[in-house]
C-alpha cells in the first residue's frame, strides 16, 4: 500500500502593497499536513531576494533554516499537524518582490500544493524612503534673561536608505527672537522673513547644520521648533523637532545697569581740598529696572558738604543710599556728592547697586574699571638754585635753574617763571625736565646780571621765589686805532682805506668799518686778515671841487674799544687830482706812487711808531 499526504504551504507578511525601503518584513509561512499519512523526509525551500536583508528566524521544534541555502528541514509531520517558520527581513532595495515558499522534498505522495503560489503568495513593492531626523537645540534653556543671545543649532541627518531630494526645513522664528546672522553650509540658503531653510539633496547618512543667531526681545515662554516642509521621498523620520528635541526658554526680565564714579580729582591732592564725586547710573536695557537702590557710604576722611540728586531721588549721607527706583531703558541719572577731605592716605570710594527688581546683567558696583581713588597729602616744600656761568657783558650765555624737593630729589613737570634783568621774555614760563632743569639762554647786557625764578604752588608744593645776582667779568676791554689813508682816484670813482691794528699794532681782521663821505654814510666793509677795508663809491668829480671830509668809524665790540678817524682834503677843479689835507690829516702832493706802495709804506710806519712807544713805556 502506498503512503500519501496532503502538505499546504500557507506563506503571509505582516505588511502588503507598497512599502517603503529600508523597512523590516516579517514573514510567516505555515505548513500543515492534511495526512491521511505522516508525512517524513519534510523540506521546504524559501529563498530570499538579494533585496531582503536576514535580520533571524525562528523555528520550532529543533528544526531549522539555512538563510543561505533557503532550506527549511522539517523532517516529520504527523497527519494534522501544523508547524510555523518565522522570517525578519529588512528592505534593501525598490520594486516589486514575490517571496515563494516550496516544498522541495517529502518521502510520501503529495496531494497538496508544493507552493505558496498563487494563492498565498507574499507580493510586495518596494518604495523609495528617507529617515530624516530633525534634531534642534539651543546654547541656554531654562529661565534666561531678556536682552541676551541665543544660538539656535538644527541638525538634519538623513538615516536613508535612500538619499532625500527636494529636502526643505522651515524654522519661523518667534516676534520676540530678533534675527542677527545664521551660517549655512555647501549653499544651502536659509531665508529669515519666511523661515525657510532649503537643503535640497542629502544622501543616506549625510547630516547638516544650520546655526541661527538671535536677541531676545520679549519676555514669556517661546517654543522654537524646526520641521520638515517638503522632502519627495517617504520620510520614516520625524517630520519637525518636537517633541522629543523641542528648544523652550522662558525669557525674563532683564537690565543692564552701568555704574560708573568719577571724580574732579584724582592721583594725590592736597588735604583740606574739596573733592566732587560724580556718579552715573544708566540702564543699558532691554527692560526698565524697578526697585533701584545705590549705595555710597563715605570714607570717614570725607567731610560730607552737599549733594545735588535728579528728578525727586534721595541720596541719605548717614546710610550712603541713593533711592532711585525706577530707571527706564536706555536712561541715565547722575548724582553729584561734594565733600571736603579731612585725613590723608588712600581713598577709594566705590558706588553699588544695592537692591534692583530685575536680573541685572551689568556691573553691580564701580569697581574696579571706574573706581574712584585718591591720595591726600599735605603740602611740602621745594628749592630753586640758580647758577650763570662767568661771563662778559655781550657774551651769550645760558641760566640754568634746578628745582628740587628738601631731601634734593629733581622734580619734574613744574612750571617756573624766569625774568632776568627785570626783563620778561617772550617766553618766561617754563617747565622742568625730568633731571628737575630749566635752562635759558639770554645775553649779558649789565656788569650785574639779575636772575628772577618763580614757582606759583600747586596742590603738592608751597610756592617758591628764588632771586640770585652774577657779576659779569672785567668789562675793560682792549684800545684800537684806525688810520686812515689818502684818497684814491679813478675818473667817477674814489677809493677809501682804513687799517685796524690793537694797541700793539697787530691787524685786526673782520671787523667792520663804516665809511662816511663829507658827513653822509655811503657804505661799510670788514677788515680783511691785514686789518684792511677798502670801499670803492662813484661820485661826479665836476662837483668835488673845494674841500671835503673823510671819516671811517669801528664801534667797537665785547673785546675791542671803538675808533673814529677823520681827514678833510682839497679837490682842484683842474682834475689833477692834487689832494690836500687839512686838520686832522697831514698835506701832501699826489706822487705818483702806486697805492700798494703808499699803503705798506704807511703801515710799516704805524707799526714802527707803536713799537718804539712801547720800548719808551718799558
Amino acid at each position: 500500500m502506498v503512503t500519501a499526504v496532503n502538505i499546504s504551504i500557507v506563506k503571509k507578511s505582516n505588511v502588503s502593497g507598497n512599502v517603503v525601503n529600508g523597512a523590516y518584513i516579517l514573514y510567516t509561512i505555515n505548513v500543515t499536513n492534511y495526512g491521511p499519512d505522516g508525512a517524513t523526509g519534510l523540506i521546504i525551500t524559501d529563498r530570499l531576494d538579494s533585496r531582503l536583508i536576514y535580520i533571524n528566524s525562528t523555528s520550532p521544534r529543533s528544526t531549522y533554516y539555512v538563510p543561505g541555502t533557503g532550506l527549511w528541514n522539517i523532517g516529520a509531520l504527523a497527519n494534522g499537524e501544523s508547524i510555523v517558520l518565522d522570517i525578519l527581513v529588512k528592505l534593501n532595495g525598490t520594486g516589486n518582490i514575490v517571496n515563494v515558499a516550496n516544498v522541495s522534498s517529502v518521502d510520501q505522495n503529495n496531494t497538496g500544493n508544493n507552493s505558496s503560489t498563487p494563492g498565498n503568495n507574499t507580493n510586495i513593492t518596494v518604495v523609495t524612503a528617507v529617515n530624516i531626523s530633525i534634531v534642534k537645540k539651543s546654547n541656554v534653556s531654562g529661565s534666561v534673561v531678556n536682552g541676551a543671545y541665543i544660538l539656535y543649532t538644527i541638525n538634519v541627518t538623513n538615516f536613508g536608505p535612500d538619499g532625500a531630494t527636494g529636502l526643505v526645513v522651515i524654522d519661523s522664528l518667534d516676534n520676540r527672537l530678533v534675527y542677527v546672522n545664521s551660517t549655512t553650509p555647501r549653499g544651502t540658503s536659509y531665508v529669515v522673513s519666511t523661515g525657510i531653510w532649503n537643503i535640497g539633496s542629502l544622501a543616506n547618512g549625510e547630516s547638516i547644520v544650520l546655526d541661527i543667531l538671535v536677541r531676545l526681545n520679549g519676555t514669556g515662554n517661546i517654543v522654537n521648533i524646526a520641521s520638515i516642509f517638503g522632502v519627495n521621498e517617504n520620510n520614516t523620520g520625524s517630520n519637525s523637532s518636537v517633541p522629543g528635541n523641542e528648544t523652550n526658554i522662558s525669557v525674563v526680565g532683564g537690565v543692564n545697569i552701568s555704574v560708573v564714579k568719577s571724580s574732579n580729582v584724582s592721583g594725590s591732592v592736597v588735604n583740606g581740598a574739596y573733592i566732587l564725586y560724580t556718579i552715573n547710573v544708566t540702564n543699558f536695557g532691554p527692560d526698565g529696572a524697578t526697585g533701584l537702590v545705590v549705595i555710597d557710604s563715605l570714607d570717614n576722611r570725607l567731610v560730607y558738604v552737599n549733594s545735588t540728586t535728579p528728578r525727586g531721588t534721595s541720596y541719605v549721607v548717614s546710610t550712603g543710599i541713593w533711592n532711585i527706583g525706577s530707571l527706564a531703558n536706555g536712561e541715565s541719572i547722575i548724582l553729584d556728592i561734594l565733600v571736603r577731605l579731612n585725613g590723608t592716605g588712600n581713598i577709594v570710594n566705590v558706588a553699588s547697586i544695592f537692591g534692583v527688581n530685575e536680573n541685572n546683567t551689568g556691573s553691580n558696583s564701580s569697581v574696579p574699571d571706574n573706581k574712584t581713588n585718591i591720595t591726600v597729602v599735605t603740602l611740602g616744600e621745594i628749592n630753586i638754585d640758580i647758577y650763570v656761568p662767568p661771563s662778559h657783558i655781550g657774551d651769550h650765555t645760558t641760566a640754568t635753574i634746578k628745582v628740587t624737593d628738601l631731601n634734593g630729589k629733581p622734580l619734574a613737570n613744574l612750571v617756573i617763571e624766569v625774568v632776568i634783568d627785570g626783563i620778561v621774555r617772550v617766553r618766561s614760563i617754563f617747565i622742568t625736565d625730568a633731571n628737575g632743569l630749566i635752562k635759558v639762554p639770554f645775553t649779558v647786557t649789565k656788569p650785574v646780571t639779575n636772575v628772577e625764578a618763580t614757582f606759583s604752588g600747586n596742590d603738592l608744593y608751597y610756592p617758591k621765589y628764588a632771586n640770585e645776582k652774577f657779576k659779569s667779568l672785567s668789562d675793560v676791554k682792549t684800545h684800537t686805532n684806525l688810520e686812515l689813508a689818502n684818497p684814491t682816484f679813478n675818473g667817477n670813482y674814489i677809493t677809501l682805506k682804513a687799517a685796524l691794528t690793537d694797541a700793539k699794532g697787530n691787524p685786526l681782521s673782520g671787523k667792520l668799518i663804516k665809511f662816511y663821505f663829507n658827513g653822509d654814510y655811503i657804505g661799510s666793509r670788514f677788515t680783511s686778515v691785514n686789518g684792511l677795508a677798502i670801499l670803492t663809491f662813484f661820485h661826479d668829480n665836476s662837483r668835488l671841487a673845494g674841500l671835503y671830509k673823510v671819516s671811517a668809524v669801528f664801534n667797537g665790540d665785547s673785546a675791542y674799544s671803538s675808533f673814529n678817524v677823520a681827514k678833510t682834503f682839497h679837490y682842484a677843479e683842474n682834475g689833477t687830482n692834487n689832494t690836500g689835507y687839512h686838520g686832522a690829516g697831514a698835506s701832501m702832493k699826489h706822487t705818483g706812487v702806486p697805492l700798494i706802495g703808499f699803503i705798506l709804506i704807511l703801515l710799516f710806519g704805524i707799526i714802527l711808531s707803536r713799537r718804539k712807544e712801547e720800548d719808551e713805556e718799558e
